[in-house]
């Protein structure tokens, strides 16, 4: 059986993955919550062109996504895709608030 003391054993790729995955989930996602009001106001893009923009990243990721699992799936590396995935994703939204107004 099992204790909490196990933890202790668990391998670094699985620390390494769910600090990716609390990553995603912290820093990552509440962004999505603002990032419309943000290409409105920061770059005066209407409305609509920014709701259109913020939607082609989910139609990326819908198309994109099932090859790149299926890749993934074959080969291996979820817990470096992860990783990456993280530090792209924060490096991207660091530079949403550096990128200058036009």
């Amino acid at each position: 059986s099992k204790t909490f003391a196990d933890i202790a054993t668990y391998p670094v790729s699985f620390w390494l993955l769910t600090m990716a995955v609390i990553a995603q989930y912290s820093a990552i996602y509440p962004t999505f919550f603002f990032v419309s009001n943000m290409l409105t106001t920061k770059f005066a893009v209407s409305p609509i062109l920014a709701g259109s923009l913020f939607g082609l990243i989910h139609l990326t990721a819908a198309v994109l996504l099932p090859s790149i699992g299926n890749f993934v799936d074959r080969y291996g590396g979820i817990t470096k895709c992860m990783v990456l995935s993280a530090v792209i994703g924060i490096v991207v939204n660091l530079l949403w608030l550096w990128l200058p107004a036009e």
